[in-house]
């Protein structure tokens, strides 16, 4: 989220945002897709890992959106009020 909200606040990141956002989400499929059997939509691990009781990533899994996009806004909007002080 912070990778787009940068690459979309800056005409100069702009047109390379999306190749870098589909970097990381294959970066994050290839460093954790094996361990943890999820990759980047929790609710699609939520059920299996129930039925099956693997449950131990899901203390990672469910909260992280929850916490990781205000966190991702925050530092957006303070990246774009620095950018706007500065001109």
């Amino acid at each position: 989220m912070v990778v787009v909200g940068i690459g979309v606040s800056s005409p100069r990141l702009g047109p390379s945002t999306p190749w870098a956002v589909g970097t990381l989400i294959a970066a994050r499929i290839i460093a954790f897709g094996t361990l943890s059997g999820a990759v980047a939509n929790p609710v699609r691990r939520f059920g299996p890992a129930v039925l099956a009781g693997d449950t131990p990533f899901l203390a990672v899994y469910l909260p992280a959106p929850l916490l990781g996009a205000p966190a991702a806004t925050v530092v957006v909007n303070r990246r774009t009020r620095t950018r706007r002080a500065d001109r």
